[in-house]
């Protein structure tokens, strides 16, 4: 059964929403022993040319900074959205991920999509279990991507 979470659910309408080209925004909340606790996420817009990557807008994160200090949260993430490849981290994200926050990806976004949470480090990249708006932000980095994880709270599926 897949896990169902109100933030997720608007990553996947605004992703859907976006395409065909890739939709992004940031992830609010605060961190807590272990793990990341997700109040509230934004919609920002992709200054990219290319559709099948992203930019965001400045503007937006300034905005979204703001929000987040007025109400006591952090920027804890960064996510978007994948138009033709799975919720995993290409390349490029891997390359441009700011080791500090998680990485939140949507894809595809035709048909069924799945969210998936991912830290990037120098260390390597691993997909991070979540359920409701609690991310699990302790496991450990692997080289390459992380095992994929096959339980149910590790991803949702629309």
């Amino acid at each position: 059964m897949p896990v169902t979470a109100p933030w997720a659910d608007e990553l996947v309408a605004w992703s859907r929403a976006a395409a065909p080209r890739e939709a992004c925004g940031l992830v609010l909340g605060s961190r807590r022993s272990g793990s990341v606790h997700v109040a509230h996420v934004t919609v920002a817009r992709n200054l990219a040319r290319c559709s099948t990557s992203f930019v965001v807008d400045p503007d937006d994160v300034v905005r979204a900074l703001a929000l987040a200090h007025a109400s006591g949260w952090a920027l804890v993430g960064v996510w978007h959205s994948h138009v033709a490849s799975v919720a995993e981290p290409s390349a490029r994200d891997r390359a441009e991920a700011w080791p500090e926050l998680l990485q939140v990806i949507v894809g595809p976004v035709d048909g069924a999509c799945g969210v998936a949470v991912w830290r990037v480090a120098a260390q390597g990249v691993v997909r991070l279990r979540w359920r409701g708006k609690t991310i699990d932000a302790d496991d450990e980095p692997t080289s390459g991507l992380g095992k994929l994880a096959s339980n149910s709270d590790a991803v949702l599926e629309r």
